[in-house]
C-alpha cells in the first residue's frame, strides 16, 4: 500500500476499513503540495526495524521514534494559499500475546477547516480500526471508547497479533504541531496477578 493511502482512511471515519498489504511505507513521511504548480515536494525515510525516522520539507515534519516497549510521534503540518501540507508516521508491532496499550496526545493545534488529523491502531489482518482519533475540522471521530478530546490519554488492550500505529495530518488550511507518545506492556496472566495479590497479603499480615 502507498503510505499515502492511510491518511486518506484517516480522512474517511475511523470504524471504515483501511486494507493493507505487503507494500506498507513504515517510517516517516512530510510532503507539501502546491496545486497547480508542478510535482510535490516529498522527504521520506522508511524502514522495517525499530529505530528514528525523521522527515522534513517546507510546511511539513515528520519524527517517528519507533522501538519495542514505546513509541513517539512529532508532526507538524500547515497549508493554505493552495498549499496542502501532510505528515505522517507508521510503526508496525508484532505481538505474540495479549499487551497493554496507552497512549497520551495532542492533536489540537493542527486542527481546523480544511484539516484532518488524528492517530489509530489497525489490526492488520482485519484492517479494523481498533482505536483511534481523527478530526475534519472540528468534528471528531473515535472508535474503541476513545475521548473526542483533541488533548487527552487512553488506555486498553491489544490481543496477539500484528498492528500498525498511524498518525498523520493533512492540512489545507494553517495548521501546527500534532504528536502522541504510546507505550506497549505484557498484560499479567490470571494467575500471575493472584500470585502478586495474595503475596500482597502474605506481606501485609507479616508487618503487622
Amino acid at each position: 500500500m502507498d503510505s499515502r493511502h492511510v491518511t486518506a482512511a484517516l480522512a474517511a471515519p475511523l470504524v471504515a476499513t483501511l486494507s493493507c498489504s505487503a507494500g506498507l511505507d513504515l517510517g516517516a513521511l512530510a510532503e507539501r503540495n502546491q496545486i497547480g504548480r508542478g510535482a510535490p515536494a516529498i522527504d521520506t525515510d522508511f524502514g522495517s526495524t525499530f529505530g528514528t525516522y525523521v522527515a522534513q520539507v517546507t510546511d511539513a515534519s515528520a519524527s517517528l521514534g519507533w522501538f519495542a516497549s514505546n513509541c513517539t510521534f512529532t508532526g507538524f503540518a500547515s497549508g493554505g494559499g493552495g498549499v496542502i501540507a501532510r505528515s505522517q508516521g507508521i510503526a508496525l508491532y508484532d505481538f505474540s500475546e495479549a499487551m497493554s496499550f496507552s497512549i497520551t496526545y495532542g492533536l489540537a493545534p493542527a486542527r481546523g477547516d480544511g484539516n484532518t488529523v488524528g492517530w489509530t491502531v489497525v489490526d492488520l489482518a482485519s484492517g479494523d480500526f481498533v482505536f483511534g482519533l481523527s478530526f475534519e475540522g472540528a468534528a471528531a471521530t473515535t472508535v474503541g471508547g476513545v475521548g473526542a478530546s483533541a488533548n487527552g490519554s487512553f488506555s486498553g488492550t491489544l490481543q496477539a497479533g500484528s498492528y500498525l500505529l498511524v498518525a498523520a495530518a493533512d492540512c489545507a488550511a494553517a495548521g501546527g504541531s500534532f504528536s502522541y507518545s504510546a507505550a506497549f506492556a505484557p498484560v499479567p496472566a490470571p494467575g500471575a496477578v493472584a500470585l502478586l495479590g495474595a503475596l500482597g497479603l502474605l506481606g501485609s499480615r507479616r508487618r503487622r
